[in-house]
């Protein structure tokens, strides 16, 4: 008995399988290597986000989630700039803020896009755009 039948819900396991094999793969040495690389990452973006007049953490990120804006700077028009210049902001509406979620691949696009942030928030508080943005979610 038995042959071809499934218990509900054990979709999930395909993912569960997939991490297990990851981490088999890497190892203990390997897999806190990857946590040391990342907590590294985090810390430069929010040491770089910090260096921009005004821009705060929205929290203290234990992890890769990081949340950020100016209380003086619509940050949802800080998102349509960023588009403009071809990446891709997540939002928060409340506080106004952006959102990153960062993996390894964010690494080496810190400098370029805290310099984004910068010149984005730099440009707002310039006076060059007066209507108010606000995010929205699909």
């Amino acid at each position: 008995g038995g042959g071809g039948h499934t218990v509900v819900g054990t979709r999930p396991g395909g993912g569960v399988a997939g991490a297990w094999a990851v981490l088999r793969s890497l190892g203990r040495a390997g897999y806190r290597r990857i946590a040391t690389d990342l907590l590294a990452i985090r810390d430069a973006y929010v040491e770089g986000m910090l260096t921009i007049e005004g821009m705060r953490m929205r929290g203290d990120p234990p992890l890769m989630n990081l949340a950020f804006g100016c209380d003086d700077v619509d940050m949802a028009k800080v998102a349509t700039l960023l588009a403009a210049r071809g990446w891709v902001p997540g939002q928060l509406r409340t506080p106004p803020s952006l959102h990153l979620m960062l993996s390894l691949h964010h690494g080496t696009a810190r400098a370029a896009y805290v310099a984004d942030v910068a010149a984005c928030v730099a440009e707002l508080r310039g006076g060059q755009d007066t209507t108010r943005a606000e995010a929205h979610y699909a």
